[in-house]
């Protein structure tokens, strides 16, 4: 089976091709300023440097946010062409939280802009503390409480390929365009 994973929900994009459990290909593009202007041209290059095409690819793995608005708008729509062009197509999301947590016992933040951070705690893979919008100094006080967690900030540094893979039995099966949405978490006041 032929997968793709998409990552857009910061200033990044991430992108890798995998074969039945092997990665055969994988692009990172940092800092973007306009992702809607490079994206398509990112995938293409992505397919064609291995010699594939689009419709051949049989799974799309994605990350669906919290992240920039762009940025999570962006690889949802591309996910949502993709499976009106192609109904067989099998469609796998995740919370960034989640896939930059990986699998292990980790702290994930990402910057929301304003003094806060989207949070959240997993061990083993799991929630602790669901994803959800925090002042930045209440998350550390939080995060201060699991000793011995790593902690992974901004979608930044830690190893796609791997939290991929690890990961690929904990994305949820999108089974409709409806039920695949961005997420954002709000602070409401």
């Amino acid at each position: 089976m032929r997968s793709l994973f998409v990552d857009t929900t910061y200033n990044n994009i991430h992108l890798i091709l995998e074969e039945d459990g092997k990665i055969l290909n994988h692009r990172k593009i940092k800092n973007i300023i306009k992702m809607s202007d490079i994206f398509n041209e990112a995938i293409e290059q992505l397919v064609q440097d291995i010699k594939w095409t689009l419709p051949e690819i049989d799974n799309l793995y994605l990350t669906t946010g919290p992240g920039s608005f762009t940025g999570v708008r962006v690889g949802v729509t591309f996910a949502k062409t993709l499976m009106l062009l192609k109904p067989e197509l099998n469609v796998y999301a995740i919370s960034s939280l989640q896939f930059q947590a990986g699998s292990g016992d980790a702290i994930s933040y990402i910057d929301a802009k304003g003094g806060s951070v989207y949070f959240a705690v997993y061990q083993d893979g799991a929630a602790v503390i669901p994803d959800q919008i925090l002042e930045q100094n209440i998350a550390v006080t939080i995060a201060n409480e699991f000793e011995g967690f790593e902690s992974f900030y901004d979608m930044a540094e830690f190893n796609y390929e791997q939290n991929y893979l690890a990961l690929k039995g904990s994305f949820k099966k999108i089974n409709t365009t409806e039920e695949l949405e961005p997420t954002y978490i709000k602070k409401f006041m």
